[in-house]
């Protein structure tokens, strides 16, 4: 028997209670297709793990997306996207939801921005890098992208307070650091199919840097 297509997992997603209109499914198939014929030519995510995108990337960013959506706020921000993990999941499943992606490598954003204009996703900009000296206000993605040693250090210089960041991670993984200065308010976990393992979502909001940051440091 083969292996059912693309469009039949979409319409049949596996996570409890999504169901996709056929605007997502046909731009979600869209963007899975491009992958595989990019990844080809380039490696935008690793030649192992192409066969098994649908599991560890798509659905992975559906669920990040859709945390996301029920519990931060716009504008959304997605750091280091890659090949627009989460960030172009996001913006499949949230057309209208402005979202900025980040990505350093030129050969990626080459890709980005050819999904985003197949697409259309006209709410969607790439940017290299975080502006230095900025304060962002909204919601960061950050997926897989800093140790925890630097991820709530980086942040606490980036948003300002009452903005929020995402931190997903596998199911059990614990933080490595006490993220002073920012207060964990929400949390969900969820499997990825066929025995890809478990993962976490957890929402931190960022209280200010007289909290201190992530190494104990506090405001002079």
């Amino acid at each position: 028997m083969s292996s059912p297509s693309i469009v039949d997992r979409l319409n049949n997603f596996p996570m409890p209670a999504v169901f996709l209109t056929a605007r997502q499914v046909e731009r979600m198939a869209a963007y899975h297709q491009l992958l595989v014929e990019w990844n080809e030519k380039m490696n935008l995510v690793s030649r192992k793990s192409i066969d098994r995108a649908f599991d560890i990337h798509f659905v992975d960013s559906a669920a990040i997306a859709l945390f996301g959506v029920r519990y931060g706020k716009a504008p959304y921000y997605d750091l280091g996207t890659g090949a627009g993990f989460p960030g172009l999941v996001f913006s499949c499943l949230f057309p209208d939801s402005p979202i900025t992606l980040f990505e350093r490598s030129t050969k990626k954003q080459t890709f980005l921005q050819e999904v985003v204009k197949v697409l259309e996703l006209t709410q969607v900009k790439i940017e290299d890098e975080p502006k230095d000296g900025k304060k962002y206000e909204g919601t960061f993605f950050a997926r897989a992208v800093l140790p925890d040693e630097e991820f709530f250090d980086f942040f606490a210089k980036t948003l300002k307070p009452g903005s929020l960041v995402v931190f997903n991670s596998g199911l059990n993984r614990e933080l490595r650091v006490e993220p002073k200065g920012f207060l964990k308010v929400e949390e969900e976990c969820y499997a990825l199919p066929n025995d890809e393992g478990g993962r976490r979502c957890q929402l931190f909001l960022y209280e200010g840097s007289q909290k201190g940051s992530a190494d104990g440091n506090k405001k002079p």
